[in-house]
């Protein structure tokens, strides 16, 4: 998978309190880019937090 970095902080609008969340500076996994506007991505887990995926809007990052 490639890595890449968020270049701005992500919220995804959503009450789940799973819904990805990305922070500036942050690298994640790019599992899918077939779409132009989104890519599917998985964070790298933390001792504290597990590994998460969801769709992003490419824009955020770099």
């Amino acid at each position: 998978f490639q890595v890449y970095m968020v270049v701005a902080d992500y919220n995804q609008t959503s009450t789940d309190p799973e819904a990805l969340r990305l922070v500036e500076g942050q690298y994640v996994e790019v599992i899918d880019k077939q779409r132009a506007d989104s890519w599917l991505v998985r964070t790298k887990p933390s001792k504290t937090t597990p590994s998460k995926q969801g769709w992003v809007p490419s824009a955020y990052f770099d």
